[in-house]
């Protein structure tokens, strides 16, 4: 088997379907229906809300298995299970919440073919319009480049990376952080470090779903500032700190958009600005660590 497509799915009944409908058309000749070369693995993390047999019915359209998670871990340790149980040589990752482009698959096994792990581009959208208000992101907008230029090595983003089983060995994903946000980053540095090369597959894309809530994305940002922290004291080699003149400023910044009201664009986006600075803060605090 050629392609392992792994799912972590956590009381994904509301929005799984879409995904599995996305990846039911891919154009890659690995990934048809029933040419035998590919499979969807969909790893249950205790979900409650009938997610894995909603996975499981669509065992006529794609081949599916669904496997299931022990509690705890986050969503490191579902992506560790499904690593586990793949049969594929090439291990693909995408989130139960959101839509991969008909050319995903394809776009994602063009670039293994030249480095041992890869990322791709991520494109916001949301059912909820207001969603795109509050982060600054317009439908169909990508965000950012394929890499995160976050240190001194490049990373992927969880939602949407790829890579080589042969490449990774034992390696897994880092089930210490108790937070969402930054195993990515662990991992792929940790590969990095053993010897794994790094690309980017701009064009393998995946839709990704915006937050639903304002206090959803300031949460999501919140953790990802914390995860920097953490980051910080494991990597200190490849985490650069910031200077102290910068970091403030960035306070500064922040803090003034969210008083001046007239400048609506950057009054929307300012709390979840502030609750990234916020979590970086934190992660300083809690690990020791420069990250603020």
């Amino acid at each position: 088997m050629t392609v392992s497509v792994i799912v972590p799915s956590r009381n994904a009944a509301g929005t799984l379907a879409q995904q599995l409908a996305a990846l039911s058309v891919q154009t890659d000749a690995h990934a048809q229906p029933h040419s035998g070369s590919w499979e969807v693995l969909v790893v249950d993390h205790g979900s409650t809300d009938g997610t894995a047999d909603l996975a499981r019915s669509w065992s006529d359209r794609l081949p599916i298995r669904v496997v299931q998670a022990p509690p705890g871990g986050g969503v490191s340790r579902a992506r560790n299970v499904g690593i586990d149980h793949a049969r594929g040589a090439l291990l693909l990752f995408c989130d139960a919440d959101d839509v991969v482009d008909a050319r995903w698959v394809d776009e994602m096994v063009r670039a293994l073919a030249h480095a041992d792990l890869v990322g791709g581009n991520i494109v916001a959208f949301s059912t909820n319009p207001r969603a795109h208000e509050w982060t600054g992101w317009t439908p169909g907008e990508r965000m950012g480049p394929a890499l995160l230029e976050i240190g001194a090595l490049a990373s992927f983003r969880g939602a949407n990376m790829a890579m080589r089983a042969s490449a990774i060995g034992t390696l897994r994903f880092p089930e210490w952080y108790r937070w969402p946000g930054g195993e990515e980053v662990d991992f792929c540095w940790r590969a990095q470090i053993a010897g794994a090369t790094l690309a980017a597959a701009p064009e393998a894309i995946v839709n990704y779903r915006l937050r639903s809530s304002r206090i959803g994305t300031v949460k999501q940002s919140f953790w990802w500032g914390l995860s920097v922290g953490r980051l910080y004291l494991d990597f200190p080699d490849l985490a650069q700190p910031r200077s102290k003149t910068a970091a403030l400023e960035q306070w500064v910044v922040v803090l003034r958009d969210l008083v001046l009201i007239h400048r609506r664009r950057a009054w929307c986006t300012a709390p979840w600005r502030l609750a990234t600075l916020a979590g970086r803060l934190a992660g300083a605090l809690r690990f020791g660590s420069p990250a603020w």
